[in-house]
């Protein structure tokens, strides 16, 4: 292994999302880049739960500035209309307090004092970074918007809960505040020095309008085995979730074997449902491990899942609780290998639900062609080459006019970043 001249502090962020996605995403590449010789800091909105994902690994980590987000006053559930509107219900429509957690992520990094930082949904560590230290984006399609449209397209159908135009004013204000670079648009508000898309573009709620590249998931993958004959479902679930023994015993009493791992979960709760019979792990289990071995997955939506039980030939029953799965189970539904779970269902009707999904020879089998598909298109994996460039951050950092634009493609040579349209699209050639 070539270990690099330069030891360096690299920073890992997961500032908006839940679960164990956004730091399952950031894992790998720290621990390769720790194996180059460099000193990994994570800082993260859910500490618990990264602490148990990173329970083995030594790598610090730090309680990232948490959004306070207020009541939701609307007289229907919140449902965010685009990216931007997202941003709003954060606090981003609000001078003082964008400013107050922009600040806060500008002295997290001055104490950490990282030589790159490696941003899983974070916009505002993007803010805070600027042209100081090289930002590298990883994510997927709901996470990095597209950057070549002239505004955020449209994520569901509803009323925008803010004006974009508003949104980018105030994040001007701020920046001019902090006499950091002022953004020409919000697309341009968040620079980075490269995006890594780690995902399918059928997974993305951007497919239809983005240009960008995709580069697929870090891990490389198998050709997938067809599905077990025998009636046997993993569940990856949020121990929070209101519906969890009510799903979990429909499984039981419809003879499907089940084992599941429970995220926020506790030892009470887990000696409950393993008295309902089933089988709980205490501890996160690779996904690559444990769907060979089952004929299904139920999962919330969350993207890392639901892209590894698509590389895996798995059906999918859906039990999405916020847009980002929503979004997931709407490209898996319209795939034909998954169904959502929704509105009031009887025990009956749930274990019938996923009775049939475990013994549906159609969807077994387009979700297994699906599988071979992506397979064939290339199944090495995108981790090497997020890490060599991450590596060529630290050791030739971008100039700031490298660093003033975010329209990068992902995977674009640090060294030779893009800073207008025209490079823009010579790199997607």
């Amino acid at each position: 292994m070539i270990r690099s001249n330069v030891v360096a502090t690299i920073l890992f962020t997961a500032e908006l999302g839940q679960g164990l996605g956004h730091v399952g995403r950031l894992l790998p590449i720290a621990r390769e880049l720790a194996a180059h010789g460099h000193r990994p800091v994570f800082a993260v909105r859910e500490v618990p739960v990264a602490a148990r994902f990173l329970q083995d690994t030594g790598f610090p980590i730090l309680q990232a500035p948490c959004w306070q987000l207020p009541p939701w006053r609307g007289e229907r559930p919140f449902v965010a209309a685009t990216y931007a509107d997202l941003l709003a219900r954060h606090g981003y429509d609000d001078e003082s307090c964008l400013s107050s957690m922009v600040n806060a992520w500008e002295e997290l990094i001055r104490l950490i004092d990282p030589q790159l930082i490696v941003a899983d949904h974070s916009p505002t560590v993007c803010l805070a970074a600027g042209e100081r230290v090289p930002v590298v984006l990883v994510g997927d399609g709901f996470t990095i918007p597209p950057v070549h449209t002239s505004e955020y397209a449209m994520l569901a159908p509803a009323q925008p809960l803010v004006d974009a135009e508003h949104l980018l004013h105030t994040i001007q204000s701020v920046q001019r505040r902090r006499r950091r670079s002022v953004p020409t648009s919000l697309q341009a508000a968040f620079p980075s020095a490269a995006r890594f898309l780690v995902t399918f573009r059928e997974l993305d709620p951007y497919r239809h309008v983005r240009q960008e590249p995709f580069i697929g998931p870090m891990d490389a993958w198998n050709q997938p085995d067809e599905s077990t004959n025998q009636k046997r479902v993993f569940a990856y679930l949020d121990g929070r979730f209101a519906g969890l023994e009510q799903v979990l015993s429909a499984f039981v009493r419809a003879g499907i074997e089940c084992q599941a791992y429970l995220r926020n979960s506790n030892a009470e709760q887990a000696a409950g449902m393993r008295r309902l019979g089933v089988l709980i792990h205490a501890n996160p289990v690779s996904l690559s491990t444990v769907l060979p071995e089952v004929s299904a997955i139920v999962h919330h939506g969350g993207l890392n899942t639901a892209t590894a039980a698509l590389a895996a030939g798995r059906p999918q029953l859906l039990l999405p609780r916020y847009l980002e799965q929503d979004l997931n189970a709407a490209a898996l539904t319209e795939l034909g290998v998954g169904r959502v779970l929704g509105g009031r269902q009887t025990l009956t009707s749930i274990g019938q639900m996923l009775g049939d999904l475990c013994s549906d020879p159609v969807m077994a089998s387009r979700a297994c062609g699906m599988a071979n598909e992506l397979f064939q298109r290339g199944s090495s994996g995108s981790l090497t080459r997020i890490v060599r460039d991450c590596l060529r951050a630290i050791e030739s950092p971008p100039t700031e006019s490298q660093m003033s634009d975010s329209l990068c493609g992902p995977g674009t040579d640090l060294k030779h970043s893009c800073t207008t349209p025209r490079l823009v699209k010579e790199a997607l050639l």
